[in-house]
């Protein structure tokens, strides 16, 4: 999932700049190559943000982007945690399911 393209959106939004400003302002800060076209991909989850490009959102968004950053990683995490607990959970059934079937034919 790409956590970061809808937070850089509704942060954008709230501070009421146009995608075209934004990109400016994050060349500006020293990312050469964001373009418009580019930025528009990432909000819109056709482009991911790589770990090494965080800093310049944390630079023109400042605290609130990091801890809202961070809020939403956990909470994914939390996710994939309880889907690979449900996996592990359902094949365990399955094995139980089956030693029981076996022994049943065995009587």
């Amino acid at each position: 999932m790409n956590i970061t393209g809808a937070l850089v959106r509704k942060l954008r939004r709230q501070r009421k700049w146009t995608q075209k400003e934004f990109s400016r302002m994050l060349r500006d800060a020293g990312w050469s190559k964001c373009t418009r076209g580019w930025l528009a991909k990432v909000e819109s989850g056709e482009a991911l943000v790589r770990d090494k490009d965080l800093p310049y959102f944390r630079a023109l968004f400042g605290e609130e982007f990091s801890v809202q950053f961070d809020m939403l990683a956990l909470r994914e995490n939390e996710e994939r945690r309880d889907d690979v607990s449900l996996r592990r959970d359902i094949h365990m059934f399955k094995d139980c399911l089956s030693l029981m079937l076996a022994s049943m034919a065995l009587v």
